[in-house]
């Protein structure tokens, strides 16, 4: 389905609304971007790491972890979510490292809450215990 560049930045609008409201109602909320909606940019921050990059070794956990608000953190994570669906050549390895990230990621920020923004072609990577997904 195609989504017009207005229709698409009410949707961003829509989902930074949606966890800061989770974060204000006292949830700790982590948001992991998986769809390229730049929620980031949304809440008003420069994503300069994103998860691939932590597989890369090029950086550390916990420097994709941007702080947007008290209580609401956001991973930008589409690059990973790519490198490991099943059409990627060689997606083993980085459905492995994708499995064991987001659990650590959730942990390292204390959230209770973790939203997913995905695409349909993401859903088999999505790890069980997610308390709320939102397909994009």
């Amino acid at each position: 389905m195609w989504v017009s560049p207005a229709r698409d930045a009410q949707l961003v609008l829509w989902l930074a609304k949606l966890a800061q409201a989770f974060a204000q109602a006292g949830e700790r909320t982590l948001v992991i971007d998986a769809a390229r909606v730049h929620l980031a940019a949304a809440l008003g921050l420069r994503a300069r790491h994103d998860l691939q990059h932590v597989f890369a070794g090029e950086c550390a956990l916990s420097e994709v972890l941007l702080d947007a608000a008290p209580g609401l953190h956001v991973v930008p994570a589409a690059r990973a979510f790519d490198a490991a669906a099943p059409t990627a050549r060689g997606h083993g390895p980085h459905l492995q490292a994708l499995a064991g990230a987001l659990p650590r990621l959730a942990a390292a920020s204390g959230c209770d809450r973790v939203l997913v923004l995905f695409s349909s072609a993401h859903a088999p990577l999505l790890p069980a215990g997610c308390d709320c997904v939102v397909p994009v």
